[in-house]
């Protein structure tokens, strides 16, 4: 966890006692960070279960998709920092995908409301692959040559970008799931399974 240093000024000042005194308080300073790590992690799992209950009780009462996204991106900020969050649907061609709902706040401004060709898009990998996405600003130059739409969303300063599929059983993949920051590397691949759920 740490290390807990004692000096001195005087050579040779510390015996063999004193390291044995200075362990057993590390080892209690050590039990004590373990007990709040543990708190705080299980703070965090009930503040997740909580956000999980609330966001599939909104899916399942209400009939008017555009209140549920955004409820849905209202209770997804409670578990995930972000700045943007849209859904993303395929088109029934397959080759083409449409912004259906996008939440932003003041840090990311870029709303588009067109078609898109799914294989310059994150949302053609997941198509194939059936794999969340998790993208970060440390390959910028690598993550234009890959995927064409994301141009407009560095240039509206997007740093770092999450997306999971919107699985159906009978259906496969209809669409994506994006949660975005202007905040340079913010997601983790922790933070990407918490989309999953």
């Amino acid at each position: 966890i740490g290390v807990l240093h004692i000096r001195s000024n005087k050579p040779d000042a510390y015996e063999e006692i004193d390291r044995r005194v200075v362990e057993m308080i590390g080892s209690q300073i050590a039990s004590g960070m373990s007990a709040q790590d543990a708190y705080i992690r299980t703070k965090a799992e009930a503040t997740e279960r909580a956000a999980l209950a609330e966001i599939g009780r909104v899916v399942s009462s209400d009939t008017d998709l555009k209140n549920v996204y955004e409820q849905f991106a209202d209770i997804l900020q409670t578990i995930i920092v972000a700045d943007r969050i849209s859904i993303s649907l395929i088109n029934d061609d397959k080759t083409t995908y449409r912004l259906e709902f996008a939440w932003e706040n003041d840090r990311l401004k870029y709303l588009e409301r067109k078609d898109f060709d799914v294989s310059s898009a994150p949302l053609g990998y997941i198509l194939k692959t059936k794999m969340s996405v998790l993208l970060s600003s440390h390959s910028e130059q690598d993550l234009k040559l890959r995927f064409q739409t994301i141009r407009a969303a560095i240039t509206a300063g997007v740093r770092s970008l999450m997306l999971a599929p919107l699985i159906s059983t009978s259906e496969g993949v209809l669409g994506g799931l994006h949660v975005s920051s202007a905040t340079p590397d913010l997601y983790t691949a922790e933070d990407v399974e918490k989309l999953e759920r």
